[in-house]
């Protein structure tokens, strides 16, 4: 599960969660900007990842993560959650 939020037209910010045993994790981040507005690709400013520690720029403290992203990122969660009958799988 990935949440994006567009900082202004050249900067983005992405954070990548993961569900294990009941709770969601925190298992990426990325600050991503581009050169202008003409270029495609985002240049990586910062970078944090849980299982790839070598490409790290930022350590899991210096991550923004606010109540309001938690808050998001479960909400993202729950609404993939679907409630059937046996017999409509």
């Amino acid at each position: 599960m990935e949440i994006e939020k567009q900082i202004d037209d050249l900067t983005l910010e992405r954070w990548r969660f993961t569900f294990m045993h009941g709770t969601i994790f925190l298992d990426g981040y990325c600050l991503l900007q581009k050169e202008n507005k003409r270029k495609r690709n985002f240049k990586v400013l910062k970078q944090y990842d849980r299982i790839m520690g070598r490409g790290n720029t930022i350590k899991e403290t210096e991550v923004p993560f606010t109540d309001e992203l938690k808050a998001e990122a479960l909400n993202q969660f729950v609404s993939t959650i679907k409630v059937l009958k046996w017999s409509e799988r």
